[in-house]
């Protein structure tokens, strides 16, 4: 820490989380693949849990100091989950066939390098061990993937385009093929005359 000429340094343990507004703005795709995780956050649509939003926010203005102690043992008890996840995470394995699943998921997905393949693997093995399970499952990659892919999907290019067929010839108009007609009759005439022997040739 740098503060008024004071420099001071500790060891920290830190998750650093991001948050933006996509309509404030995209970010380039090369910063956006760096966010390992992703999370969409929405507004809730259930009438009732609604209100339940209203009712814990009420009670906590009212008493705050009543509302943490109300709420601690439960954010005690995921708290001591989180911890037994971790001494628990260097145990889980993953099978190859669902380190296949990962790459294939991800190869649908048209991701950009293989970040996506290993935050995925990881993600994977982490929702195991948070869920008590040595190994992971087809459910922890499918939904380690709902974290990981949508920041990091791309569209697939547009199909090569077929070329257009020739358009059709109009057939010419009457008056046309009557002039090509008498044009064939003539040139048929005088080739019929230029085949006959002349007159003084015959007697």
């Amino acid at each position: 820490m740098e503060r008024e000429g004071i420099s001071y340094s500790h060891p920290a343990e830190f998750i650093l989380v991001g948050t933006m507004n996509p309509e404030e703005g995209e970010l380039r795709p090369q910063l956006i693949d760096r966010f390992g995780l992703c999370v969409q956050i929405e507004g809730e649509t259930d009438p009732e849990m609604r209100v339940e939003i209203i009712k814990r926010r009420e009670s906590f203005d009212q008493d705050p100091l009543g509302f943490l102690e109300e709420w601690g043992e439960e954010e005690e008890r995921v708290r001591q989950e989180i911890i037994s996840a971790r001494d628990l995470l260097a145990e889980v394995t993953m099978a190859p066939e669902l380190e296949e699943l990962v790459i294939q998921i991800c190869t649908q997905a048209l991701v950009a390098g293989h970040r996506a393949d290993l935050v995925m693997t990881a993600c994977a093995r982490t929702l195991a061990a948070f869920y008590g399970r040595r190994e992971v499952s087809e459910s922890d990659v499918h939904e380690a993937a709902e974290y990981v892919l949508p920041h990091r999907m791309r569209e697939a290019p547009p199909p090569p385009q077929e070329p257009e067929p020739p358009e059709p010839e109009e057939p010419d108009e009457p008056e046309e093929q009557e002039e090509e007609q008498e044009q064939e009759e003539q040139e048929q005439e005088q080739e019929q005359e230029q085949q006959q022997p002349p007159e003084h040739a015959r007697g």
